[in-house]
């Protein structure tokens, strides 16, 4: 086991096989809490990352906080009140509402600019939205 130097965790192992490998990203994220634009340029790569950065940067610009809250799991805030999760899953960012309801709209979408519009407005507003699309809202 090799020890290298994080300014963030001291000194710490370098682990080799892959079972260790996401035990020690699990206690790196634990003692940095990183952002999630920290992580995700060495997580995603290509589209996944353009697309990634796309929503992150939509979601900032609305004055909704993103902060850590799990190994690759960021909580989204809106006027103190938790409204969706991001997550990195199988090399792609995961947007999770909490409303069900535009949890399930969100599950299918493609991410292009009047989505992410539709996205930001239901997820500042969810109950609005929820009554729109779900009659059991109502």
């Amino acid at each position: 086991m090799n020890i290298v130097h994080n300014e963030n965790l001291n000194y710490r192992p370098v682990i080799n096989s892959i079972v260790d490998t996401d035990v020690h990203l699990a206690q790196e994220q634990v003692y940095a809490r990183p952002g999630i634009d920290e992580v995700i340029c060495h997580q995603l790569d290509g589209e996944a990352l353009k697309e990634a950065l796309f929503i992150i940067n939509n979601i900032q610009e609305h004055k909704m906080n993103i902060k850590w809250s799990a190994v690759n799991v960021w909580s989204v805030q809106y006027k103190r009140k938790h409204v969706c999760d991001l997550s990195i899953k199988k090399d792609s960012l995961v947007i999770g509402p909490v409303n069900d309801v535009l949890a399930t709209q969100v599950k299918n979408m493609s991410f292009n600019q009047e989505n992410i519009s539709w996205l930001i407005d239901a997820l500042r507003n969810p109950v609005s939205y929820a009554q729109e699309l779900s009659p059991a809202y109502n």
